[in-house]
């Protein structure tokens, strides 16, 4: 158990790194507060073992309300940023695993493109084949 708590941790720090990234760029007003909100919302799954789904949820809401401001407010300045981190957050949710990249890469990028293709992300549109289903030797 304090291995899979260890795993959630480390995939919540990533998506708060992202946060803190978009946070210095995201400054518009009506979208600093939703970029704060959700940087205490993935510090307080940190601190406690019991933050989940509820929790899951709220983020994916947060980060598409905050992307409907970039798209009506905003001229959707930084839209791939969020959104790329709204794709991270659909794919792995609070789940995290170490992969041997020793294993067959090709079955490897197989299996992620099946995860996007289910979750019904647009691979090429969103271009995520190069940062997350491509292995690179």
């Amino acid at each position: 158990m304090a291995v899979a708590q260890r795993l959630k941790h480390s995939i919540v720090r990533k998506y708060l790194d992202d946060v803190k990234w978009l946070k210095k760029r995201l400054t518009f007003r009506d979208v600093e507060p939703k970029v704060e909100k959700l940087t205490m919302m993935l510090e307080a799954i940190l601190n406690d073992a019991n933050s989940d789904f509820f929790a899951l949820q709220e983020i994916r809401d947060l980060l598409k309300n905050i992307k409907a401001t970039l798209i009506e407010e905003h001229q959707s300045l930084f839209l791939d940023d969020v959104q790329n981190l709204i794709n991270k957050v659909y794919l792995f949710g609070l789940h995290f695993a170490s992969l041997d990249i020793r294993q067959d890469s090709r079955v490897i990028e197989r299996v992620f493109q099946d995860i996007v293709k289910a979750n019904g992300i647009d691979i090429e549109k969103n271009g995520l084949i190069p940062y997350y289903c491509r292995i690179y030797y």
